[in-house]
């Protein structure tokens, strides 16, 4: 009988390979929700109500905007308030920049690093025109700070066109 022992052990293989496959499926399955919940598509696990889930992704989405520690994907207040507009407006004084912070009745500059102004800039819509980093400069203003400022702008997927420096000088 060595023929049946080699249809049993093709049997027992066969069932394992169905095992192994129904199992992996399993795991890819848990997997592929577990991405979908991270990404926010909207899928969960849980089966909270729509309510609670949305007061859940607000006070998230609260906790996000205050966080200032993720470079790139999480904006402090004032990062936020200085593209509400559309349009990020830097001021160059001397070799230094200035974030224009919108406020009543006057707006509010403070000093930004230019790592910061190139994270903030793509995410800026843009006005009616298509601009969106309005840069402004001070009697003081270097132009090898405005020549270095506009290259890492462009660099970091700005158009050019999508930049304006008028000829005016800010008191």
């Amino acid at each position: 009988m060595p023929g049946d022992s080699a249809d049993t052990s093709a049997t027992r293989s066969g069932k394992f390979s169905v095992r192994r496959f129904a199992g992996g499926a399993i795991l890819v399955g848990i997997a592929a929700l577990l991405i979908l919940n991270d990404s926010g598509s909207g899928i969960s696990l849980n089966s909270e109500s729509a309510d609670n889930s949305e007061n859940s992704e607000l006070t998230e989405t609260k906790q996000v905007q205050d966080n200032s520690q993720i470079p790139g994907s999480v904006l402090s207040s004032e990062d936020a308030a200085a593209i509400s507009s559309g349009v990020l407006t830097v001021l160059i004084d001397g070799q230094d920049f200035l974030l224009r912070i919108p406020d009543e009745p006057e707006p509010l500059y403070r000093p930004a690093e230019l790592s910061q102004i190139t994270t903030l800039a793509p995410r800026a819509t843009g006005d009616g025109t298509g601009v969106r980093v309005f840069i402004q400069r001070r009697e003081t203003a270097q132009a090898a700070a405005e020549t270095e400022l506009i290259n890492t702008l462009v660099a970091a997927g700005v158009g050019r066109d999508a930049i304006r420096m008028p000829d005016q000088i800010v008191p």
